[in-house]
């Protein structure tokens, strides 16, 4: 079990954090037994499944969606409100329906710790025929993977760090009109989000056969070439680690400036830092670093992944099809 808060004492919990107990990376036999305590405890008489595919997960080392005790003001009251309008709004779409719930969704998507992935995956979990889902999955799948009709993603707005409830339901009206249009390949965001997570793991299994060709391939490159060692983090306290071996991938943070091969110089990338991040620090050293993970890392290189200054979780060959982007959703979820 996550800790759910400070020392462990639990006094409040709101129920997209209970939603989360069991839709985190977790086995599915692990994910079956807590849903099988829930029901005997709640004397629930739903039928516990045995498969969750194509069901959005939340990240292990960040599972609630409230500040502890000592961080938090009105969190949990202000998702309990979210949870209520979300349900309420399910069942009658009315403008008073859907501007609670606006109002609510940007109160919590923009607390700490949340976010668009995080936030809509919960209304996604409590009412799938009315939210739809933007996590990485599907705003790969929606934005890049090639699958998705362009003439309607291409109409569809940016999605910022911290979307809006306008931008939001702007995006989930304009979907919901291409499902009840003749050309569309589903019906609904359930449909949707399956394809997308079963697309995705179709990429990601060739992916990992072309990975395993590169790497043998970089083995018998030239051997007089210089290979160069680098200390990698795979997010705040590698809470990424897990995720991002299980994909072959590597990532960085900096999301909201965007795609770091573009950048010319480190100059570029310490205005862009500066003009989104705010100018009072220097970022000497992160653009440092994001500039080498764009332009320096090459085939061959040799990582090592730490956790903390003294922890090495793992050694690593640099594979030739690694992507050296910002966006998680562009490396393939």
């Amino acid at each position: 079990m996550p800790t759910l808060e400070k020392d462990n004492n639990l006094v409040d919990i709101d129920p997209f954090t209970v939603f989360g107990l069991f839709n985190k990376n977790l086995r599915v036999e692990n994910r079956i037994k807590i849903l099988n305590a829930i029901v005997k405890l709640f004397d629930l008489g739903s039928k516990v499944p045995n498969s969750f595919d194509g069901i959005p997960v939340l990240n292990n080392q960040n599972a609630t969606y409230y500040r502890f005790i000592d961080e938090r003001s009105d969190d949990i009251e202000d998702l309990w409100s979210l949870f209520l309008a979300a349900l309420e709004f399910d069942k009658k779409k009315t403008t008073d329906n859907k501007d609670r719930v606006s109002h609510y969704f940007d109160i919590v998507n923009n607390k700490k710790g949340n976010g668009n992935s995080k936030t809509t995956i919960g209304l996604y979990w409590i009412a799938p025929d009315s939210f739809l889902n933007l996590d990485s999955r599907n705003q790969w799948y929606i934005f890049e993977s090639g699958k998705f009709p362009t003439e309607i993603s291409n109409g569809l707005p940016s999605i910022d760090s911290k979307i809006t409830a306008a931008k939001y339901f702007q995006i989930v009206e304009t979907i919901n009109f291409y499902f009840n249009s003749t050309e569309a390949k589903f019906r609904n965001f359930k449909e949707l989000s399956f394809e997308a997570w079963k697309y995705s793991e179709e990429v990601n299994k060739k992916n990992q056969e072309l990975k395993m060709v590169a790497e043998s391939s970089a083995l018998m490159d030239d051997e007089n070439e210089t290979i160069r060692y680098w200390v990698y983090a795979p997010g705040e306290g590698s809470y990424m680690w897990e995720d991002f071996y299980k994909r072959g991938v590597m990532a960085i943070g900096w999301n909201e400036i965007g795609d770091l091969s573009l950048f010319k110089n480190k100059s570029e990338i310490k205005e862009a830092m500066k003009k989104i991040y705010g100018p009072n620090l220097s970022y000497q050293n992160a653009t440092h670093a994001t500039w080498q993970f764009a332009n320096e890392m090459k085939v061959g290189d040799i990582i090592f992944v730490k956790k903390v200054e003294v922890n090495l979780l793992g050694v690593g060959l640099l594979p030739l099809t690694i992507s050296m982007t910002l966006k998680l959703r562009s490396i393939i979820i």
